[in-house]
């Protein structure tokens, strides 16, 4: 049967959206690491993103996530 008769999309695996805030997630924690600080869960970098919606919304996810990385932001919930 084709794809078109299906009406279902490719499988590809996690969307964009929760790749790059998995590797957001990895960065932020590897600099925290190296600055002696607790890791964040991913929790934090999803709360960022959602924070950031609207206008201007990667450069407000990349300062949302330097704050978290520098523990500049209130992570908790």
């Amino acid at each position: 049967m084709a794809l078109a008769e299906t009406g279902k999309r490719p499988e590809r695996g996690e969307d964009w959206l929760e790749q790059e805030l998995r590797a957001m997630h990895e960065e932020v924690n590897r600099f925290r690491l190296a600055a002696q600080l607790e890791p964040v869960d991913l929790e934090a970098i999803r709360q960022a993103d959602r924070t950031a919606e609207g206008s201007d919304y990667l450069q407000k996810l990349t300062l949302y996530c330097t704050d978290i990385a520098t523990d500049q932001w209130d992570i908790r919930p």
